[in-house]
């Protein structure tokens, strides 16, 4: 063997001392290191990292090089560089870190900085530093910001930007895929057509390739007429062999859903208890009940709980049960939300098995029995759900609320459970939604992962009426607000809840975590009495949590209302844990929106840094802003 230059055994020492390689991993990685009769620091330093090798796991030598091309001396090594300069800059080592990075931006682009967050994406997207991944990312979110907002045809040219610019991902489905939903938009029927086609195929059952389910459903939206539509979705179906879909009228829509006849695959095993809640639903609700009375296994109760509707819903509902006596009608004493009819018909369900059903919702003929087909399998498991695509009426599938890669998602609103398992976990939290995620993750907690099982992914089994109504679309409780707001707000409660409490199903431990919920998710109005303080901070940090202890220490007796204002350096993941001690929902409460002029006597910003103390008296709407500071939320 040649002896090694001097200047790259030199390399290699500095390369070993730093411990930005392990030797072990290095050698096992790349077998044909050993024949060399090198050490891995010396073969890396030598030969290595002209190969495109990484020295370590966490280090990517090509995405080292590649966002620092400016930098870096020609052939240098990336590892040598960092030690002498990019260590000293902050260079990240692997492209995961920049990932990151833009995915904490991501969350604030769809909460509460939607500005601020749009600005440092447009610099990363642009950033010849950046890597690959991290520019497709952050091109991804931008193009779905700007579709949101109505920017349809700017959405479409960003990620035309990942043709030339982010190449190896432009290619992938979570390109494709979207792409194709806003040509299809945008009236290109042929451009869409070539974006679906090019998903790359996936596994099937038996390992075969076929096509990618959400892009059989995106090439079924550019079927010029119904009977197209129909017959690409009746393709989907037929791959598991399920009973293809027969419209009840004229049309191929959503009210006129049918399906052919599905006889019965499986013995009496128990009645199965369906809790429909409705509300408003006189127009929907005749799908619905169509759907489960067509069901393969028939031994159901279907418990309609109508949550004090408006309109004719009961009326429907009672018409209904005149031709099937399986329907039940319940009226609920006052209107209390989805969750709150849904634990009405909880507690009068008798089946071995409890499911819930949406009122705007259509089930394929077999997915009561492919639930329990489920159970069946594997007695470990005491809930599981299916597989939806949310359509418009006219049967045009969409990515439910947001330009996403897939059309199938996980269907809360099938959640069945075993009767042990209902009993177990009692009833839904009654606020105005999200309680389906806290009750699954209440679920997970008891009953381990593995207690919760995916039923037909790659195959919808049911359909959702996609609404600009719906509790999913309207402002306050809009599926953004997981990001800011409502339903961020009640997440991180109940998942510290769930978290932390011995035993998360207590009703006392359960009572004093709803408690900390804010008003407005609860139903419930807010006090006329003016707050005495107002405190706005930044609930991802820990180091601003630790400021407003200490500012409500200083205010003993104060009724606060706490309102999460984020800022962009802050991860916008999780509230600081450091919060909870501080919250009783009495004293001092959560809020989701600032209560205005006159809702509070002072307003004070817990900011990381100490705060100027506020002025005397004080109308906050005129205070000093250096103690001040207003969120752009």
């Amino acid at each position: 063997m040649t002896s090694i230059p001097e200047d790259i055994a030199q390399e290699a020492q500095a390369i070993a001392r730093s411990g930005l390689i392990a030797g072990s991993w290095y050698a096992a990685t790349y077998p044909d290191v050993s024949a060399t009769g090198l050490k891995p620091s010396e073969h890396f330093a030598w030969f290595g990292s002209r190969m495109g090798r990484k020295p370590i796991w966490g280090l990517d030598t090509r995405f080292y090089r590649e966002t620092n091309a400016q930098r870096m001396g020609p052939g240098e090594n990336p590892v040598a560089y960092h030690l002498r300069e990019g260590r000293a800059l902050g260079r990240p080592l692997q492209e995961t870190t920049q990932v990151y990075a833009v995915q904490k931006l991501a969350r604030h682009l769809w909460g509460a900085l939607p500005g601020e967050a749009a600005e440092a994406l447009r610099a990363v997207a642009d950033g010849a530093e950046q890597g690959e991944r991290a520019r497709f990312v952050a091109l991804v979110e931008l193009a779905g910001r700007a579709d949101f907002d109505g920017r349809t045809e700017e959405a479409a040219a960003i990620l035309a930007r990942t043709e030339a610019e982010t190449p190896r991902h432009a290619a992938t489905k979570a390109a494709l895929m979207r792409r194709g939903m806003l040509a299809e938009r945008l009236g290109e029927a042929e451009a869409a057509r070539g974006f679906f086609e090019a998903v790359p195929r996936r596994a099937g059952p038996a390992g075969e390739p076929e096509p990618d389910p959400d892009a059989m459903l995106g090439l079924a939206n550019l079927e010029p007429d119904a009977a197209g539509r129909l017959a690409a979705v009746n393709a989907l179906h037929a791959r598991r062999r399920l009973e293809p879909l027969a419209p009840v009228g004229p049309a191929f829509d959503f009210a006129g859903l049918g399906a052919a006849e599905a006889r019965g695959g499986l013995p009496y095993l128990g009645l199965v208890s369906v809790i429909v809640p409705a509300f408003r639903a006189a127009g929907s609700l005749p799908t619905a009940l169509r759907s489960l009375a067509a069901q393969s296994y028939p031994h159901l109760e279907i418990i309609v709980v109508d949550d004090a509707s408006p309109d004719d819903t009961l009326a429907v509902a009672e018409a209904a049960a005149a031709r099937d006596p399986r329907i039940r009608p319940v009226r609920a004493p006052r209107n209390g939300g989805a969750y709150a009819a849904r634990n009405v018909g909880l507690g009068l369900a008798r089946g071995a098995y409890v499911t819930t059903h949406d009122a705007d919702d259509w089930s394929h003929p077999r997915k009561i029995e492919a639930q329990l087909r489920s159970f069946l399998a594997d007695p470990e498991v005491m809930g599981n759900a299916v597989f939806w695509a949310r359509a418009r009426a006219d049967m045009r599938f969409t990515t439910n609320w947001r330009l996403g890669a897939a059309i199938l998602h996980l269907s809360y609103s099938s959640l069945m459970l075993r009767r042990e398992a209902a009993d177990a976990l009692g009833p839904w939290d009654e606020v105005r939604t999200g309680a389906d995620s806290e009750y699954l993750w209440r679920l997970q907690r008891v009953f381990g992962p593995g207690g919760f099982a995916h039923v037909e992914p790659d195959t919808p089994l049911a359909f959702g009426l996609d609404e600009d109504g719906s509790l999913t679309r309207s402002k306050a409780t809009h599926l953004a607000s997981n990001y800011h707001g409502l339903r961020l707000t009640y997440r991180e409660v109940v998942r510290h809840h769930i978290a932390t409490a011995r035993d998360p199903n207590d009703p006392a431990a359960r009572a004093a975590s709803l408690a900390r919920v804010p008003l407005r998710m609860r139903g419930l109005p807010e006090p006329e009495e003016p707050l005495d303080l107002l405190a706005t901070c930044d609930l991802f940090d820990r180091r601003a949590v630790e400021r407003l202890a200490a500012i409500l220490a200083e205010r003993p007796d104060a009724r606060v209302g706490v309102l999460h204002e984020p800022t962009l350096a802050s991860d916008g993941r999780r509230f600081a844990a450091a919060l909870w001690p501080l919250i009783d929902g009495e004293r001092v409460r959560l809020l989701t929106e600032d209560p205005g002029p006159g809702g509070a006597r002072g307003r004070v910003r817990a900011a990381a840094e100490p705060l100027v103390t506020p002025p005397g008296d004080a109308d906050m709407e005129d205070a000093d802003p250096s103690w001040t500071e207003e969120g752009d939320g």
